[in-house]
């Protein structure tokens, strides 16, 4: 059973139809700016953060010692050491941990995860589409084309365009995976992915 926290956002919403199309159970919980999570979250094994990033830290917090399956929506924090901090409670309890890179699910015939490089759509200031912009930028093994107004829904990677179908297939993809308990990420490389993304706003600001 998973517990989806922040379940009538967007991203909740989403992943609600994920759930349903891979007829997943699962408890829907849209408050998140208190602890107040119920009774619910007991009957649950697996948790899925999908709640704006300022209250991620606040709420890992509290989850993290239930030894529960996480699974937490991009980015994690918004610092690499509040990362840091998170994933070190992570070591001294029960649970697992998961960041969402569903980006993937599409590239992983190609998927060199450690080797970045990076594209000035991050001067937008959005931070998800920067966001999904990194994870495309890191798992192309060769050029890739962005189109400046959209780097979602129009774009190459490994040769393939991506278009709104591409994304919905990683995203299924990804989910059934975690749900399967089949995924496991790199603890430093997921720190890694935030200092990277860090770093380069420093540059942007200087």
């Amino acid at each position: 059973m998973i517990f989806l926290m922040g379940s009538e956002g967007s991203m909740g919403k989403r992943y609600q139809a994920i759930f349903r199309y891979l007829e997943l159970d699962y408890i829907p919980f849209d408050h998140y700016k208190g602890i107040g999570y119920s009774e619910d979250i007991d009957k649950c094994d697996k948790v899925l953060i999908a709640i704006p990033t300022d209250y991620h830290s606040f709420v890992l917090r509290n989850i993290i010692p239930m030894g529960k399956d996480i699974l937490c929506e991009k980015p994690v924090c918004k610092s690499s050491k509040e990362v840091s901090d998170i994933l070190d409670l992570v070591k001294k309890s029960d649970s697992k941990f998961n960041m969402v890179f569903q980006y993937g699910e599409i590239a992983a015939n190609n998927l060199n995860p450690h080797q970045f490089t990076y594209y000035d759509y991050f001067r937008t200031g959005n931070d998800g589409l920067a966001w999904d912009c990194l994870q495309i930028v890191a798992l192309a093994s060769g050029p890739i084309k962005l189109n400046n107004k959209s780097p979602v829904w129009k774009c190459e990677i490994n040769d393939q365009q991506l278009e709104l179908s591409s994304m919905d297939y990683a995203y299924v993809k990804f989910i059934k995976k975690w749900a399967l308990g089949h995924l496991k990420q790199d603890h430093e490389w997921l720190i890694g992915i935030h200092k990277k993304v860090e770093d380069y706003a420093a540059k942007l600001c200087t």
